[in-house]
C-alpha cells in the first residue's frame, strides 16, 4: 500500500509540473504598462518592489529618451529609499551597458549587440529593455516587422530565460493617423497577440493624472506644463527633451512593470498587508515573518524570492537541487497567471514551515525525499526539448497504465491462489 502511494505521489507530481509546462504558453497574458499602470501606482504591495530588486537583473540599452525613465527612477529614490536601487554590471540595473539604441547605428545593430553581451559579460542577466530614440516615426511595417519584432522573437527563443521588454516609441505631434501612431498600435498588437510585456512609452506621454487623453501631444509633454501650474510636482535636475513630470511618471510605470515581473498579479486578490492606498492594515507579524526570512540566507529559508523549504531542508540556496528549483520557477511558474499565483501564495506561507523544517534534522531529510520528484522534474523541464518532453508524457501515461494494472491484479492472484490452497 505504501508502494502504492508512493508510486501516486511521484506520478501526480511529475504529470503536474509538465502540466505547467505546456500550459505556460497558452495561460500566460500579455504585460501593457501604460498610463494605468502610472495611476496605479500606489496600489503595487512593498514586496514586490524588494522581489524585484532582488531576482532581477537588468540590462538597458537607450540613448537620450530612454534615459527618461532613469531620471524618474532616480527621482522616486530620492523620494523614498524603497525605491534606491544598485546599478553597474553587477546590480539591479545595468544603465547603458548595450550600447545605441533600437534604431542607432541602426535597425539590427541592437540584436546583435544583445546577443554578444548575453552570451558574454551579461550571462547573468533575467530582464532585457531597449528604447528608441525616434525611429519609430520614420518606420515602415517592415521595419517594425522584420527588423525589430523578428528580431525580438528570435532572441526570445535564443534565451528562454530573459524577459524581453518590448517598447512604443515617443510622440511627435503627428497625431491619429500619423505613421507613428500605426507603427506603435503595430507594435501594440503584436505584444497583445503574442503575450509579451510592453512598455508603451507614447501611451504613458499621452495621458495626464485625470486620464485625459493628448492624442496630438509631443515629447516635450505640453499638458505636464500646464498641470505642474496647477498640482504640487517633482522636480530633477534635467529630463531628456521633455518634463521633469513625464520622466516621473516614466519612472513609476517602470517600477510598476518590474512589480509585475516579479510575480505581483495587479488583478488578483491582496492578502498581503497593504490596502491599495499604501498603508499597512494588519501585517505587522506576517510581514515580519517574511522579512526575516527574505534577509536570512541560512537555514532558515534563504535570501529574497528564494525557495524557502527547498533552502531550508538541503540547507543552502546555492545548493544545486535549489538552484534547479529557483530556474524552474523563473522560467516556467513566472510566466502564468496560475504559477505566479502559486509562487505568490508558497511566499506568503512558507517562511514558516521553512523555520520549523530548519529546527529538524528528520524533517530536512523527510522535506527532501518529498521534493525529489519536484527536482527531477524541474531539471527534466529545462534540459529537455519539446519533443522529448512529450516523449517522456507518453513514457508517464504507459507507465502510469501498467502501475495499475498490476496493483489490480496482484490482489487478485494471491485471493486465488488462498482459494486454490
Amino acid at each position: 500500500m505504501n508502494r502504492k502511494i508512493t508510486g501516486l505521489y511521484y506520478i501526480f507530481i511529475s504529470a503536474l509540473v509538465l502540466f505547467l509546462i505546456f500550459s505556460s504558453g497558452e495561460l500566460k497574458a500579455a504585460v501593457v504598462i501604460d498610463h494605468t499602470s502610472v495611476q496605479n501606482f500606489d496600489s503595487i504591495p512593498s514586496d514586490y518592489i524588494n522581489l524585484a530588486k532582488s531576482d532581477l537583473r537588468i540590462a538597458y540599452g537607450h540613448t537620450s529618451h530612454g534615459s527618461q525613465i532613469v531620471t524618474g527612477m532616480e527621482m522616486l529614490s530620492s523620494e523614498d529609499s524603497q525605491y534606491s536601487y544598485t546599478t553597474g554590471s553587477d546590480g539591479f540595473l545595468c544603465d547603458y551597458c548595450m550600447s545605441g539604441d533600437l534604431g542607432n547605428p541602426d535597425r539590427i545593430t541592437w540584436a546583435t549587440v544583445t546577443r554578444t553581451y548575453l552570451e558574454g559579460g551579461g550571462s547573468d542577466k533575467n530582464v532585457i529593455m531597449w528604447s528608441w530614440c525616434g525611429q519609430v516615426s520614420s518606420a515602415t511595417e517592415s521595419d517594425i516587422a522584420d527588423s525589430y519584432l523578428a528580431n525580438m522573437a528570435q532572441l526570445e527563443e535564443d534565451f528562454p530565460d530573459v524577459t524581453f521588454i518590448y517598447m512604443t516609441g515617443h510622440l511627435d505631434g503627428t497625431g491619429e493617423t500619423g505613421n507613428l501612431k500605426l507603427r506603435n498600435q503595430q507594435i501594440r498588437q503584436y505584444a497583445i497577440d503574442n503575450n509579451k510585456v510592453l512598455f508603451d512609452f507614447a501611451d504613458i506621454e499621452s495621458y495626464d493624472p485625470d486620464g485625459n487623453y493628448y492624442p496630438d501631444e509631443t515629447d516635450a509633454c505640453g499638458w505636464c506644463n500646464e498641470w505642474c501650474e496647477t498640482h504640487e510636482c517633482p522636480n530633477c535636475d534635467s529630463c531628456a527633451h521633455s518634463h521633469c513630470f513625464n520622466c516621473y511618471n516614466k519612472g513609476k510605470a517602470f517600477w510598476y512593470m518590474m512589480a509585475v515581473i516579479a510575480g505581483w498579479d495587479p488583478d488578483g486578490s491582496s492578502d498581503d498587508g497593504d490596502d491599495g492606498s499604501g498603508n499597512d492594515t494588519d501585517s505587522s507579524d506576517t510581514g515580519s515573518q517574511e522579512s526575516a526570512a527574505e534577509d536570512n540566507s541560512g537555514d532558515s529559508g534563504g535570501g529574497g524570492g528564494g525557495c524557502f523549504i527547498a533552502t531550508a531542508a538541503y540547507g543552502s540556496r546555492l545548493e544545486s537541487h535549489v538552484e534547479i528549483l529557483e530556474k524552474f520557477r523563473d522560467t516556467y511558474l513566472m510566466s502564468t497567471r496560475p504559477g505566479r499565483g502559486f509562487v505568490n501564495l508558497y511566499y506568503r506561507h512558507s517562511p514558516y514551515l521553512a523555520d520549523f523544517i530548519a529546527k529538524h534534522k528528520s524533517l530536512k531529510i523527510m522535506a527532501r525525499w518529498g521534493l525529489a520528484p519536484v527536482v527531477g522534474a524541474a531539471y527534466i523541464a529545462l534540459n529537455t526539448s519539446c519533443i522529448q518532453k512529450i516523449a517522456l508524457i507518453s513514457l508517464m501515461l504507459i507507465f502510469a497504465t501498467w502501475f495499475f494494472l498490476i496493483a489490480r491484479t496482484k490482489p487478485r492472484k494471491i485471493k486465488d491462489m488462498d482459494q486454490a490452497g
